[in-house]
């Protein structure tokens, strides 16, 4: 009777151990298995959908562009994608599908300001950490993981205020953080030469713009980024206006590219253009691209700190399992330098280098 009881308690700390063993494993997985893993929760449906198709866009490229430079040293890269269909609790099942099937996954990548608020939570609780494209809404005061794409305000309003020049501007602006705050540097800068008109995003644009003395004016800016940014210019446009338009970064896309078809040297769009010419090159060749948004730019920018720390990381250390060292390699200077696009990081948010371009 003792020996049986003493075969069943070594087999029970047998089993135990087994249990234990494969726990870790599944925890580790990835941890030093010489793979980048990143995951991406993106609304690839809804109303967000041309946002996260143009980050998906860019985080495939990354993913192409590095797989080809690592595989010889024995690192790879893998993005492991998941939709928010546009909604708060699709982003947060997309985070635990990715959380149970890679749990030591320590690189998360989201798009959109409300997406980055709820999963803000998730990756502060799980120490893991998010890069968001997000215009506004960013708990970067709150999540030491937390890293914004965010455009930087003072420089888009130099940006604006450089094509302006003397002339008096109408500005249409979203009435959000990002837009309200172009807004106030903008007058900050020019004074009574800007005069502005907010809207939202449920704005009827044909209403907020025959409301409006559009008129009067030579020169728009419309400042804001989102679907009624550029139905506010394509108002402007059946409106008769003949003058110069300022846009932002949503009208760019090749969707929306086709709305505003017949604007030639009047429209001008805020965009990034420092992606050297190799890579905006498998950009035009893999999804026929000449021109990219700011979302393609932010997007690429990240995944490059991501992996490049990631390489770092796997190389001084042996994986990928310690978030303090990841996060300490990836806003490192020299890992900083690396992103094309990127000018510099202040408070936890990548700002980056803008301009007007022709559409």
């Amino acid at each position: 009777m003792r020996k049986n009881k003493l075969l069943i308690a070594i087999g029970a700390a047998v089993l135990i151990g087994i249990v234990s063993l494969l726990a870790y494993r599944a925890q580790n997985q990835g941890a030093s298995d010489g793979v980048i893993r990143i995951g991406a929760i993106l609304p690839l449906t809804g109303n967000r959908a041309e946002y996260g198709r143009d980050a998906l866009e860019s985080l495939r490229v990354a993913e192409q562009l590095y797989s080809e430079r690592l595989n010889s040293n024995g690192v790879s890269v893998e993005i492991i994608v998941e939709d928010s269909k546009s909604t708060p609790q699709g982003a947060i099942n997309g985070y635990q599908a990715i959380r149970t099937k890679y749990p030591s996954c320590k690189l998360m990548f989201t798009q959109g300001s409300s997406i980055a608020g709820v999963l803000s939570d998730f990756t502060l609780r799980d120490r893991i950490i998010q890069i968001s494209n997000a215009g506004n809404a960013i708990p970067t005061e709150t999540n030491p993981y937390f890293f914004a794409c965010s455009i930087d305000e003072a420089s888009a309003a130099e940006m604006y205020d450089k094509q302006v020049r003397t002339s008096r501007c109408l500005v249409f602006y979203l009435d959000d953080d990002l837009g309200r705050t172009v807004f106030d540097e903008m007058k900050r800068r020019g004074g009574d030469k800007y005069s502005g008109v907010p809207f939202t995003h449920s704005s009827d644009c044909r209403d907020v713009v025959a409301k409006s003395n559009f008129n009067s004016y030579n020169i728009i800016a419309v400042v804001g980024l989102g679907p009624n940014v550029v139905r506010i210019i394509k108002t402007l446009r059946e409106s008769k206006f003949s003058g110069v338009i300022l846009g932002a970064e949503t009208v760019v896309t090749e969707e929306n590219k086709k709305l505003l078809a017949g604007f030639t040297k009047e429209l001008y769009c805020l965009t990034t253009t420092q992606l050297p010419a190799d890579t905006k090159n498998v950009f035009l060749k893999r999804f026929g691209r000449g021109v990219l948004s700011i979302s393609h730019t932010t997007a690429y920018d990240a995944a490059v700190l991501m992996i490049s720390a990631g390489m770092e990381c796997h190389k001084t250390y042996g994986n990928l399992s310690d978030v303090e060292n990841l996060k300490r390699i990836m806003i490192s200077t020299d890992n900083i330098k690396k992103a094309p696009c990127l000018k510099a990081i202040e408070n936890q948010k990548f700002k980056y280098n803008m301009e007007f371009l022709p559409l």
